[in-house]
């Protein structure tokens, strides 16, 4: 039987404890937890790892959580993904 993959959830938060807190909690739902510290590191990881929800927070160092989310709607490949915003 083949196994089913875990899902996977990208979180782009600049702040060290939000990132422990909603890293424990999808972690303990059973979700692979991926995490970028700036807006950068956030459409890097995903253009190129194509997570299957990022949690995206709007105020981000070096891009804002806007222009990673402009990015994302802008790129064929990955323009439906899902993508929550929290600040």
């Amino acid at each position: 039987m083949a196994e089913k993959r875990k899902r996977t959830i990208l979180i782009v938060e600049d702040e060290p404890v939000f990132r422990l807190i909603y890293r424990g909690v999808f972690e303990h739902g059973g979700y692979t937890v991926l995490e970028a510290v700036d807006g950068e590191a956030g459409w890097e990881s995903a253009l190129g790892d194509k997570p299957d929800l990022v949690l995206l927070d709007l105020i981000l160092p070096k891009f804002s959580g806007y222009e990673v989310l402009q990015r994302i709607r802008k790129e064929p490949g990955i323009k439906d993904m899902p993508v929550v915003i929290f600040s």
